[in-house]
């Protein structure tokens, strides 16, 4: 199953190992193999309408307006690229200071406000993935790792119809 859209921009120029290592040392994290895997397929971009569920019993009060139905919405996943384009998780490090965010995180999607994000203040290797917001840093573990989150994904169209109402 592929995750990537081809509606909008294209992607990142494809993967190599010197930009891998140089996003690595930037960042000071060890990438999981899964997202590079995902990322060898197409360097970053758009997905389909990709949702991920989350108990609500879960979600903290801050966060409630980042979920709908029960589903958080993942809308990209930035690739690695050594230019200035959008999407490009080598822009994490100003994203950070920008929004205030704590550091050991690596950006994932997101829009200033809320964010997905690999998780690395509690796991060096193979990180959480979190939704994490910008005033006051709340944030919400999606999945335990980049694989899980990608096997978590479902369809807008198997949570809501034609017109947007949800399917219950």
């Amino acid at each position: 199953m592929s995750v990537w859209s081809s509606e909008f921009d294209p992607p990142n120029p494809p993967l190599y190992d010197q930009l891998v290592a140089d996003a690595q040392s930037l960042l000071d994290v060890q990438l999981p193999a899964s997202y590079l895997d995902l990322l060898a397929e197409q360097n970053g971009g758009y997905i389909d309408d990709q949702l991920v569920a989350v108990p609500s019993d879960a979600v903290p009060d801050s966060l409630r307006g980042y979920v709908s139905d029960g589903y958080v919405t993942v809308g990209s996943i930035a690739g690695i690229g050594d230019t200035e384009r959008f999407g490009n998780i080598c822009h994490t490090p100003y994203f950070l200071r920008e929004w205030s965010l704590p550091d050991r995180l690596v950006l994932l999607d997101g829009d200033g406000h809320s964010w997905v994000a690999l998780d690395y203040r509690t796991a060096d290797d193979d990180p959480p993935v979190v939704l994490i917001e910008s005033d006051g840093g709340t944030n919400l573990v999606l999945a335990p790792n980049f694989a899980a989150l990608l096997a978590s994904f479902v369809t807008y169209d198997s949570v809501y119809d034609d017109n947007g109402q949800f399917l219950s």
